[in-house]
C-alpha cells in the first residue's frame, strides 16, 4: 500500500494585531478584560526604546538611562476548524522580562529571565473553544537588569506550532558527532492520541 504523508508540523508567525497597555492592569488576564483603549501593534516590541532618555531612569548609564517597569500585551482571536484535534503550542522567541502568560484567563505559566526562548502547550484550550484570548504580563520592573541594554517586551517572534498527535517534539532533536568521522542523530517521537500509530 503506498504510504499516507501527512504535514507533521505547520508553523504559523503569530506576531500580528496584539494590544499593549504599560503598567500594572489589573485583571488584564481576564476573557472580558475591556483593552479598547489599548495601543494596537505588532511584534517583536521593546517599550524602553520608545521611551525619553533621562538619567534618572532606574536602568542607569549601562541600559542606555531608559525606562524599564511593567507591561501588558492582550491578543483574542477565533481558533480555525483545522487546528481541532491537533496538538497546539504558542511560543515565544523572547520576552524581557519575567513574563507570566495566560489563554482564556487560564495561567499557563511563568517564565523567569529574559535571554531565552519557551513554549506552552495550548492544545487543551484548542479543543474547548472557538475563541482565545492570550495575555502576556512583562516585569521588567526591577533595574539595572543586566551590564547592556536590554529593552522591555515582547522582543522576539511569537509563533503558534500545529502538529499531529504523533509529532516530533519542540528540541526532539538532538545531533553529534563521533570520533570525526560519523554523525549521530537522536530524534524523539510522541504520540497523543489515544490509539498506538506507525509512521515513517
Amino acid at each position: 500500500a503506498t504510504p499516507q504523508w501527512v504535514q507533521s508540523e505547520q508553523r504559523i508567525n503569530f506576531d500580528a494585531d496584539w494590544k499593549f497597555q504599560l503598567d500594572d492592569q489589573p485583571g488584564a488576564e481576564a476573557i472580558d478584560f475591556d483593552d479598547g483603549n489599548w495601543r494596537s501593534l505588532h511584534l517583536p516590541h521593546d517599550w524602553s526604546i520608545e521611551g525619553t532618555f533621562d538619567e534618572a531612569n532606574p536602568m542607569g548609564a549601562s541600559c542606555g538611562y531608559l525606562p524599564a517597569g511593567k507591561g501588558w500585551y492582550r491578543k483574542s482571536f477565533d481558533v480555525p476548524q483545522a487546528w481541532k484535534g491537533k496538538q497546539v503550542e504558542l511560543a515565544f522567541d523572547g520576552v524581557f522580562m519575567n513574563s507570566t502568560v495566560w489563554i482564556n484567563g487560564k495561567k499557563l505559566g511563568f517564565r523567569p529571565y529574559g535571554w531565552v526562548s519557551f513554549h506552552y502547550d495550548i492544545t487543551e484550550a484548542v479543543a474547548s473553544s472557538d475563541k482565545l484570548t492570550i495575555a502576556v504580563e512583562v516585569d521588567n520592573a526591577k533595574q539595572p537588569a543586566a551590564r547592556w541594554y536590554t529593552g522591555s517586551g515582547i522582543y522576539g517572534n511569537t509563533w503558534i506550532k500545529i502538529r499531529e498527535k504523533v509529532h516530533v517534539p519542540t528540541s526532539g532533536v538532538f545531533v553529534r558527532t563521533q570520533d570525526n568521522s560519523s554523525v549521530i542523530v537522536d530524534t524523539e517521537v510522541v504520540n497523543q492520541g489515544k490509539a498506538a500509530a506507525k509512521g515513517t
